[in-house]
């Protein structure tokens, strides 16, 4: 039996001489800078990158650890929302997102914020055997109380539970049009670690800051920010999780995942807390999702859930397709979780840890978008930190400027939507919801969708 030959050897030896050559021949006469690309934080993003062999994975989700397969659970009615959450449980999710009334992106919709609702909601759900977790709220010291007291009363072992009880003393109250105290959410983590109940107490969390039109960058200082305010106030790197939105740009969410373990391990070497764990829970994005053509939406759920995982995302939420209009029902929750299922049972993508290791384009964009994300931490800093930023309005500013430059970019054509700016279709028809989706009033960081930006 002759010896296995590499499949590179039944081809010549490729050069960037030779590739150059092909590309100015395909290019027409077009200038090769024709093909460099911007992202919105103004990296540069050529058309080639040199394989970075010498890049060491970085240190994020286990390969061969699944990562959460979440579900945002969050009908008004008790009783349908057991429903709802038994059927994901059922269908092969492994964790739920407890969203509640007034929530930061409950979007008019939630959870009755009352025990006996909560006991209901959660009757028959096995808690020790899943991932929990609280969607950010202006009240979530309380309504992390309100699910601490009906685990305690479930009978389930505390310390075999894993609960992100997601107190978020910035954002959710920044939307609410309300002053976060990040000392008190500190002292109610304090409280609720106490109580034995295993997980994570606070959020360090830039999915509010991403929908409302924040480059990855800026996503990324608000949560450095955050993370290093609540450590400030007292708390302990293993009682911050940390949340992330994704939307369909594949490369920039991966290297924006990976960036964010760059600035994180960064911040914890310089406050005495190296090599600490810090959970990351990743959301495909709600600015993405469009109400025209709504089964497009589909596609970009698929390529942000892709790169959520690729990143090493602990845990991931998929919004199901038709969200942009309203509640979605059991058809459009189905395909969002599936989603999840076949990438990850069929595609395998948590097999290996860090995939993107070593790859030329991945690890210049991942180094460039941690140096830029830490250029905003340090701005924020310099404002006085992440709460007088808050006060003074500085980050909501810059985080306005940005969205008005994406929607510039749609105005000239630059950015396109298919099925909504780019070969829309005629016969769209809207999808089944079980209920019309309301505006809430946001009194900074509003909900800015692309479709709506796009059309001015």
């Amino acid at each position: 039996m002759s010896d296995i030959k590499p499949l590179a050897d039944g081809f010549a030896p490729a050069t960037e001489e030779t590739w150059r050559k092909l590309v100015d021949k395909a290019l027409k006469g077009q200038p090769f800078d024709s093909l460099v690309r911007f992202t919105d934080d103004g990296i540069r993003l050529a058309p080639l990158a040199d394989r970075a062999g010498d890049a060491a994975p970085i240190r994020a989700r286990a390969g061969g650890a699944p990562w959460v397969i979440s579900q945002r659970i969050d009908l008004n009615d008790p009783a349908a929302a057991n429903t709802q959450a038994l059927t994901d449980l059922e269908g092969g999710a492994s964790g739920l997102e407890l969203v509640f009334t007034g929530g930061a992106n409950a979007a008019g919709f939630g959870l009755p914020a009352a025990a006996d609702a909560l006991a209901r909601t959660l009757e028959g759900v096995k808690a020790s055997l899943i991932a929990l977790r609280i969607a950010p709220h202006a009240d979530g010291a309380a309504l992390a109380a309100l699910v601490a007291d009906a685990l305690q009363a479930s009978g389930e072992p505390l310390d075999a539970l894993s609960v992100a009880f997601g107190i978020d003393p910035f954002f959710a109250p920044a939307r609410a049009g309300r002053a976060g105290d990040a000392a008190s959410a500190v002292g109610a983590a304090k409280a609720l670690a106490a109580r034995g109940i295993g997980g994570t107490q606070l959020s360090a969390d830039g999915r509010i800051v991403h929908e409302a039109g924040a480059t990855a960058a800026q996503e990324l200082g608000a949560i450095a920010a955050a993370f290093t305010a609540l450590l400030k106030a007292g708390a302990a790197p293993q009682m911050i999780a940390v949340s992330i939105a994704v939307d369909q740009d594949v490369l920039e969410g991966i290297a924006k995942l990976r960036a964010l373990r760059l600035v994180i391990a960064r911040i914890l070497e310089l406050t005495g807390h190296e090599g600490a764990d810090v959970p990351v829970h990743a959301e495909t994005s709600a600015r993405m999702v469009v109400e025209k053509d709504a089964a497009t939406n589909m596609l970009r759920a698929t390529i942000a859930c892709f790169a959520a995982a690729i990143g090493g995302a602990e845990s991931i939420a998929v919004l199901p397709y038709s969200s942009a209009h309203g509640l979605a029902d059991a058809f459009a929750r189905r395909q969002a979780r599936n989603t999840q299922l076949v990438l990850a049972d069929e595609s395998n993508l948590y097999r290996v840890a860090d995939p993107a290791a070593g790859s030329g384009a991945i690890e210049t964009l991942t180094d460039a978008l941690a140096e830029k994300a830490w250029g905003e931490f340090v701005a924020i800093e310099a404002e006085g930190g992440l709460a007088a930023t808050l006060a003074s309005g500085a980050l909501a500013g810059r985080v306005d400027t940005a969205a008005k430059a994406r929607s510039a970019s749609f105005a000239d054509k630059r950015r396109q939507i298919i099925g909504t700016t780019k070969y829309p279709n005629a016969a769209d028809t809207s999808p089944k919801v079980l209920a019309t989706a309301t505006d809430t009033a946001a009194a900074a960081f509003p909900l800015r969708r692309d479709d709506v930006l796009a059309a001015g």
